[in-house]
């Protein structure tokens, strides 16, 4: 008995009747075929039962051309009724664009009243109601439960986009773009009033609530237990939650792996720009940047509801009240993730506000970096009233703050707070500052815990200051239990890397006649010295040791803990009488040590006795040594090397290769010449060279820094080192001895270092990726990183882009490449060039052309490529087959495979970038400027504008033709260049609203095969 329901269920299903409309069909028939389709989506409708399918041509259609004239365009009153657009005219494929057009005349496009209904492939455009839309008036209407939305694009509707008045709906891939909401409620973009419904792969776009007083211009959630999954919130305007916004006390709602960006609200205290949480029990994860609030509180969110659980990426948001990055002021919320390059004049990172003293929040497993306060206040976690407070396993660094008082990582505001637990997180404010603290309290505090901090080694501040104003590092429980600090017992602060470190070996003040080496030891933590004064500069002491040469007479100053602290250890003289010079000092055999199976990028460092590189590594000449020709550009497996040069060494195997000769001493300069171009250097000295020139002469007369050489134009900043393990370059401000660096010069020129200047007693700053300048935000510049590998190899920090010199002229060297080891496979070239990358002027649209190679055969391998530096100029990206004009791959990211055959990989591709007015065109090479989502086209004035970027190297056709083919209008090209952009007026003064194709058509010089571009376009008045 059980399988009679069952199998009366599935043949209700099966045996449904299609009807079919059609833009040239008529309502007197039938619509049971495409030969007998209907005209009016309603006549199919009225004509169909429950369950019934209706397939509907592309094309247009609007009042009394498809649509009814009454208060809705479509009402759909049939239980599981489908209907389904984008059919040909035969209805043999489903590849076009069915538009129905409400032309401002319809309160609602598309009604739903029935439940189990499904839409797909439709474009609804709206213009509804020419006065102000009533609650729920727009695009869709969703009354009945359990229906399915699928593939729609809903637009420029006067109300909401999708409002959703049911249950149990799902919604996949639709689009909801500008529309506009005037009517005095909250949601625009999409509307959500009932539980359980699901969102997968939609976007929210564009959208405008006119009334900055409520929220959800982008998503509005007033109900209990929805889903929304992998969609995009970008672009929309309102008040609070411009982007989502969780209304009051909704419950169990889970938003995940969402992108919530650009959204923005110039309202009245609005609050939670990216997203409002102003529900409980809510889950969000996804990623929350670049949204802006000119007036209000939580720049990427505001969470003011209780027990929420986020997970997410925010950054570069902004608040011009507190919390840029986050405000919380809820109960029992949890954070992780990360919350970095957030801007607030008062609290640009994480805030906490509860005036009512009864709160309590998690942070934890969080990075919190790089954020920013323009005026006052800390820019990490701030902590305003409240208790129970945990900040666990965090890292809280480079928070950068106006005003230096406030320079910490977790900072107590005001209002008294009790049982605070701060454990196990590493903290640091922005390195140098006198003022820089791990934790500020400026309120009193009770019940309070540190317990397992780590302030980080090497910056000079500490890890707490207590409300009296005074500075302490924090030694014992004597400092914290100060007035206004109670309840401070034994359990409630250990374990804390307070950053006191001891000097075990204190040396004794000496004269003597032989220059010595002084070593001091240490036992935990950091210290710091100055060869200057007691009141620095400062250099810090790296566990266990520093050794500091000494060549002459020199007073040295140590301090056993913070120097601002004032806690020297003492002062210590040495006096050299005479210096001794003869050869049992300075000459010397060093070992040099270098890897098997690898290239070593190694330097000389003394003057060697046998020079050439034949004689000095005789075992790898040949193949596995090679020196760098700098006046020619080139390598070469001969040459002699002298000190301060460089060279590239693989040797057979591992071990150590001795090298003699004579050594620079600390008092002498040394000139090593530049040629124009790259250049392999090397500290010409036993120790480090951290303080370089540049002059015009050998003698080093009129020299300046290296970065007063780089301001001018002169030398790149940057020095680039090779790590062998990692066999990737990395940016240095050191020259270390016996290992080789790349520098860049513009003209002859001599880097000179003078032996007195330096001391090996400093940090060695590395960096595995492109410095990006600060100042170059908004400068409209870009750039774009590519990598290739094949197997293990790979051939990477291969930079182009755009600049704007006339905004920063030192840039000019922002994107060249290091060259390439002499048998680093695979290689990457950039228009052909293999040594440099390209950084052009700034030009709306750039072409390049991508070559790879890699000679080993039957290895596979991968393209990628991100954009390391996009601000706001709205970059978008094309990877074409050279030759074809086929699209492979689009977007400001990605990553292509590519298969090797006998002969190894040689493939050549053209990567293309525009930004602003021109990005309409490329992801088909073709478009209509001005084109809403790329698919719209009102006319206005009778023209339009035709955009197109032809295949470099080709000649070709564009055209405009009607949906069943016939040409409109048509334009021939022969053999441009990739960056010509091709852009005509064309009259459409003669033209219906309809659909339209746009053909794009290249024909290869050597093949003469044909490749054609379609884009479907919709012109509508």
């Amino acid at each position: 008995m059980k399988k009679y329901p069952m199998f009366f269920l599935i043949f209700a299903h099966c045996f449904c009747t299609i009807f079919y409309v059609k833009t040239n069909g008529a309502d007197n028939l039938d619509g049971s075929s495409a030969a007998n389709a209907k005209r009016t989506i309603d006549s199919a409708i009225t004509a169909a039962s429950d369950n019934d399918v209706i397939y509907i041509s592309e094309g247009l259609y609007k009042t009394n051309e498809g649509l009814t004239n009454s208060s809705y365009g479509v009402t759909i009153n049939k239980n599981g009724l489908t209907l389904k657009g984008g059919f040909d005219l035969a209805f043999s494929s489903q590849n076009g664009e069915t538009i129905i057009d409400g032309e401002g005349l319809y309160k609602r496009i598309i009604q739903i009243s029935n439940p189990n209904c499904t839409l797909e492939k439709l474009t609804i455009l709206g213009r509804t109601n020419s006065g102000t839309a009533a609650s729920g008036d727009g695009g869709i209407m969703i009354q009945g439960q359990s229906c399915l939305i699928t593939n729609c694009i809903v637009s420029n509707n006067l109300g909401f986009g999708i409002y959703i008045s049911s249950s149990s709906n799902r919604l996949f891939d639709v689009i909801s773009i500008a529309n506009r909401q005037n009517y005095t409620a909250n949601g625009c973009g999409f509307y959500i009033g009932q539980p359980f419904n699901f969102l997968k792969n939609c976007k929210s776009l564009y959208n405008v609530l006119t009334s900055t007083s409520y929220q959800g211009a982008g998503i509005d959630i007033s109900a209990n237990s929805n889903t929304i999954e992998d969609c995009q919130v970008t672009g929309n305007t309102g008040g609070s939650g411009a982007g989502i916004d969780i209304y009051n006390s909704t419950l169990s709602n889970t938003i995940k792996n969402i992108l919530v960006s650009q959204n923005h609200s110039d309202g009245t205290n609005p609050n939670g720009i990216g997203c409002r949480i102003a529900g409980n029990l809510n889950q969000i994860s996804g990623i929350f940047c670049s949204n802006t609030c000119t007036d209000g509180f939580g720049g990427g969110i505001y969470c003011g509801g209780n027990s929420n659980f986020i997970n997410a990426v925010i950054f570069s948001n902004y608040a011009v009240d507190e919390g840029g990055g986050i405000y919380f002021s809820g109960i029992g919320n949890i954070f992780t993730g990360t919350v970095s390059n957030n801007t607030s004049p008062l609290y640009g990172g994480i805030y906490f506000y509860d005036s009512g003293n009864t709160y309590s929040a998690v942070i934890s497993n969080a990075l919190i970096a790089d954020n920013n306060t323009t005026t006052s206040g800390s820019s990490g976690i701030s902590i305003r009233g409240g208790k129970e407070v945990i900040i666990q396993d965090c890292t809280i660094i480079n928070n950068i703050t106006a005003s230096p008082a406030y320079d910490c990582a977790v900072h107590f505001v005001s209002t008294a707070l009790t049982n605070c637990r701060i454990i196990s997180n590493t903290m640091g404010g922005t390195n140098g500052s006198t003022n820089t603290f791990g934790i500020l309290e400026s309120v009193a505090v009770s019940n309070h815990s540190l317990i397992g901090n780590t302030f980080l080694p090497g910056r000079l501040g500490f890890l707490y200051k207590n409300s009296t104003g005074a500075i302490t590092p924090l030694p014992g429980l004597d400092i914290i239990n100060t007035a206004n600090h109670t309840n401070h017992d034994a359990a409630a602060a250990y374990g804390n890397d307070i950053g006191i470190p001891r000097i075990t070996a204190l040396p004794a003040s000496c004269t003597t006649d032989s220059a010595f080496t002084l070593t001091l030891s240490i036992s935990e933590n950091w210290g710091y010295y100055s060869t200057v004064s007691a009141g620095g500069p400062f250099i810090p002491i790296t566990p266990p040791s520093v050794s500091i040469p000494v060549t002459a007479s020199i007073t040295i100053f140590c301090f056993s803990s913070n120097v601002f602290a004032s806690s020297s250890i003492g002062s210590f003289t040495y006096v050299i009488t005479s210096l001794v010079s003869n050869t049992n000092i300075f000459n010397s055999t060093t070992s040099l040590i270098s890897k098997a199976g690898t290239w070593n990028l190694s330097g000389v460092s003394l003057s060697p006795f046998t020079s050439d590189l034949a004689s000095l590594f005789p075992e790898v000449t040949g193949s596995y040594a090679y020196i760098w020709d700098a006046q020619n550009q080139n390598y070469t497996s001969t040459g002699v090397l002298s000190a301060g040069k460089g060279f590239w060494l693989n040797p057979i195997s591992d071990g150590t290769r001795s090298v003699s000769g004579t050594a620079a001493g600390q008092f002498t300069s040394i000139g090593i010449k530049l040629f124009p171009g790259w250049n392999l250097v090397s500290s010409p000295y036993t120790f480090s060279c951290k303080y370089l020139n540049i002059a015009a002469e050998a003698d080093g007369k009129n020299s300046e820094t290296w970065e007063a050489g780089a301001n001018k134009g002169i030398v790149d900043k940057r020095i680039w080192g090779y790590d062998s393990a990692q066999e990737t370059y990395y940016i240095t401000d050191t020259l270390e001895p016996w290992k080789g660096y790349w520098v860049w010069s513009q003209a002859e020129r001599y880097l000179y270092i003078k032996g007195n200047d330096q001391t090996n007693n400093f940090r060695t700053k590395r960096i595995f990726a492109p410095e990006i300048n600060a100042q170059d935000t908004g400068s409209g510049e870009w750039q774009v990183q590519f990598n290739f590998s094949a197997g293990a190899k790979k051939d990477s920090l291969n930079v182009l882009g755009t600049d704007n010199s006339a905004l920063d002229e030192i840039d000019i060297n922002d994107s060249r490449k290091i060259p390439s080891g002499p048998a680093n496979l695979p290689r990457l070239c950039i228009d052909n060039i293999l040594s440099y990358s390209i950084k052009a002027p700034v030009t709306s649209i750039k072409s390049w052309k991508i070559s790879l190679e890699n000679k080993e055969p039957f290895v596979n391998g991968e393209l990628s490529w991100n954009t390391g530096r996009v601000f706001d100029c709205g970059l978008f990206c094309t990877l074409t087959e050279n030759g074809t004009g086929k699209i492979i791959e689009t977007g400001t990211s990605g990553k292509l495979s590519i298969t090797g055959g006998n002969s190894g990989i040689k493939q050549e591709y053209i990567f293309t970038a525009a930004k602003d007015d021109y990005r309409y065109i490329l992801e088909n090479r073709i478009g209509i400027r001005d084109a809403k989502g790329g698919s719209l086209y009102r006319i206005q004035n009778d023209y339009l504008i035709l955009g197109f970027l032809p295949q470099p190297d080709t000649g070709g056709t564009a055209r405009i033709c009607t949906a069943d083919g016939r040409k409109i209008w048509e334009m021939e090209w022969d053999d441009v260049s990739a960056e010509t952009v091709i852009e005509k007026k064309i009259s459409v003064k003669n033209l219906r609203s309809g659909p339209y194709l746009l053909l794009l058509t290249f024909k290869n010089p050597l093949t003469g095969q044909r490749t054609t571009t379609r884009k479907m376009i919709v012109l509508f008045r």
